[in-house]
């Protein structure tokens, strides 16, 4: 390298003007858009979970100061009175099962204690079983049960079915028979809507079941040595 050449070449490195033209860039431009503080999305989801709460804080305290003034209670099913004529069972050695003649028929009492109320019975059905053996169904009309009210049912289990006892069921079957009092289990299935002023609630589907301790009646309705049927109260699950 010559002289003259390193002479230049240390110029330009100690930053010395040597009468050439140094292109300086441009630092870059920064863009127009900014995006928008956090702080400013903070605050717009504070306040939307505000006007959430407040939006369900205004329409649950009406509603809850409307139920507890309704003062609501649970519907209560009775059974009052109880006529069964016919409850034999046939054996059936074959395994297939036993025929089981029955006549029973029940009295019940729906009661609907809440003063402000009503009931919508959209549909309301009922099974009878032995031994968890269901035998029989029935089947009630709709209705409409007012406040402070108590609506009177009848039921009426009458034919023959099949069903299925294991040696032990027999063996309960000819105790029950010898004391003539038998235990049936009733079940009730229903669809219900409640009224509150001009409020209709959804359908709500329970099932009240009924164990049923019940005396065996002659063929003219006189008792026999068991004595009278009690009035059972029902179980209700929703």
């Amino acid at each position: 390298m010559s002289d003259q050449t390193k002479q230049a070449h240390h110029d330009h490195l100690n930053g010395v003007y040597n009468g050439h033209a140094v292109i300086i860039p441009p630092p870059p431009q920064q863009s127009c858009y900014q995006s928008p503080p956090k702080r400013q999305c903070c605050v717009v989801n504070t306040l939307m979970i505000k006007v959430i709460v407040g939006f369900g804080i205004g329409f649950t305290i009406p509603l809850l100061i409307f139920y507890l003034s309704a003062g609501p209670t649970d519907v209560k099913f009775y059974v009052v009175a109880a006529n069964l004529t016919q409850f034999d069972l046939n054996y059936n050695n074959n395994n297939n099962g036993n025929t089981l003649n029955y006549n029973l028929s029940l009295s019940m009492a729906v009661e609907n204690p809440n003063k402000k109320i009503g009931i919508y019975y959209d549909m309301l059905g009922a099974t009878a079983s032995y031994k968890r053996e269901r035998f029989s169904w029935a089947s009630l009309p709709s209705f409409y049960q007012g406040h402070k009210n108590t609506t009177n049912l009848r039921l009426n289990f009458r034919g023959q079915s099949l069903i299925v006892l294991d040696q032990s069921d027999v063996s309960k079957f000819n105790s029950e028979k010898n004391t003539g009092v038998y235990y049936i289990d009733v079940k009730l299935y229903g669809r219900m809507r409640f009224k509150i002023g001009s409020i209709k609630t959804r359908r709500v589907e329970p099932e009240i079941q009924c164990n049923l301790r019940i005396p065996l009646a002659s063929i003219n309705g006189t008792l026999a040595r068991a004595g009278r049927f009690e009035s059972t109260m029902c179980d209700v699950y929703y």
